[in-house]
């Protein structure tokens, strides 16, 4: 992992909130803990949440559906 980083090859995800099938937001990893990016999705849900029930997050590195654990 170490020696990634200092290549410069580490990847980046980025995280889709989608809202009624559209995608409202992109937010990048940047560096973040995934801790930290835990707290910013979940705010970033909540967010979105007062103005639509159906808000999904993404993850563009997997396709798949972000959920909290």
């Amino acid at each position: 992992m170490i020696k990634n980083i200092i290549k410069g090859e580490f990847e980046m995800d980025t995280y889709m909130i989608v809202v009624d099938g559209k995608v409202k937001e992109e937010i990048e990893t940047a560096g973040r803990s995934k801790e930290a990016m835990s707290f910013v999705l979940i705010d970033r849900f909540y967010h979105w949440s007062g103005f639509s029930a159906n808000v999904n997050i993404y993850s563009s590195l997997t396709g798949s559906e972000y959920h909290y654990v």
